[in-house]
């Protein structure tokens, strides 16, 4: 038995939100997504398709379907909605290192956002 494919090291970040997403508010997941470089809108039709993606994958887990085109739709979705509106990641650099929407969050996590993200209510 084949061990289960998982998702590229590198667009772990960009599927992880995107697997939460039902989880957080919209404003916080927004205000997550804006930390990415360059920023994920999560109005825009890359993020949209990505969650397709995903949920295709489900219903395709769901119904004991072959995976492998599902799993290629999320990686090629997820690379897609990490990459700027130009489809390149840019090319900053950060002390000689290229940074890109896979590489780097900046940080603007509100305190709320923290605890949201550690299973905490508002009012905690």
């Amino acid at each position: 038995m084949t061990p289960p494919r998982t998702v590229p090291p590198m667009l772990r970040p960009v599927v992880l939100l995107a697997r939460m997403r039902d989880l957080l508010p919209p404003t916080e997941l927004a205000d997550v997504l804006a930390a990415f470089i360059p920023p994920i809108d999560p109005a825009g039709p890359a993020w949209i398709d990505l969650c397709a993606a995903l949920d295709a994958y489900d219903h395709a887990a769901d119904q004991g379907l072959d995976l492998d085109e599902a799993c290629q739709q999320v990686d090629v979705a997820a690379m897609i909605a990490g990459s700027g509106a130009d489809g390149l990641p840019p090319s900053a650099t950060n002390n000689g290192r290229r940074i890109t929407a896979f590489t780097q969050l900046r940080p603007v996590a509100t305190r709320r956002t923290e605890r949201s993200l550690r299973g905490e209510r508002h009012g905690d």
